[in-house]
């Protein structure tokens, strides 16, 4: 279980990581496409000012041959001109028609450019949730192995409760066992020390009735010759 515990451990740190590298890259293209948006503004406004210079330009007003001539050539292509070329007409062509297929180009491959970062994001976010899911996954199986290794603490605790109780009654129990066995052995040693003692006191009694046995004898034999 620990193993496990460990494993799950290492697995919820490497999510984390992961889900910090997959931010780090969100705000990478988030930041990506902010830059593409100001370059796209830019070019824009680059653009329409060299729209308008032209159009300034080729709709200026003059007397020279060579003005005259360039803006007429102007407006046998332009559209909006086709139909007065006798005189020049302050009118603004279309933005998107006088940039030309290069600008028309940059444009598309810039949605596209943008939209495949879209693409990208839309897909980091959904990693980012299975990693989130992945890692609420991971600890919730970790909130109940933590559960399970708790009510097994609280058993193991229990038991040990037991354990100690039994032990301090053995201890009594073998407290009042040892007292009795000195008892026993106290009236033991007593009753191995009791034939000892009785034999020393028939020995002195014998002694005794020895010597009591002398004076007799010396009490009759003086008593016999009277």
């Amino acid at each position: 279980m620990e193993m496990l515990a460990t494993h799950l451990c290492l697995y919820a740190f490497t999510l984390e990581q992961d889900m910090e590298q997959v931010k780090s890259h969100v705000q990478l293209l988030t930041r990506e496409v902010a830059c593409e948006g100001e370059n796209k503004h830019f070019v824009d406004r680059y653009t329409a000012q060299v729209v308008k210079e032209h159009i300034n330009l080729l709709h200026s007003r003059g007397t020279s041959k060579k003005k005259k001539t360039t803006a007429i050539s102007y407006f046998v292509w332009h559209n909006c001109c086709i139909k007065n070329t006798n005189h020049a007409m302050d009118l603004a062509p279309s933005f998107f028609a006088f940039r030309g297929e290069k600008l028309q180009e940059a444009a598309m491959q810039i949605k596209t450019y943008r939209k495949n970062n879209w693409k990208k994001i839309d897909q980091q976010a959904e990693l980012h949730m299975n990693l989130r899911k992945d890692v609420y996954e991971v600890m919730t199986m970790l909130a109940r192995h933590d559960e399970s290794k708790r009510e097994e603490l609280r058993d193991i605790s229990h038991c040990l409760e037991e354990v100690e109780a039994c032990n301090s009654r053995l201890d009594k129990e073998v407290l009042s066992l040892h007292e009795l066995v000195n008892a026993i052995t106290s009236d033991r040693d007593r009753w191995l020390n009791l034939p000892k003692e009785t034999t020393e006191k028939m020995n002195i009694f014998a002694k005794q009735m020895g010597k009591l046995t002398v004076k007799c004898q010396s009490h009759e034999s003086e008593v016999k010759p009277r």
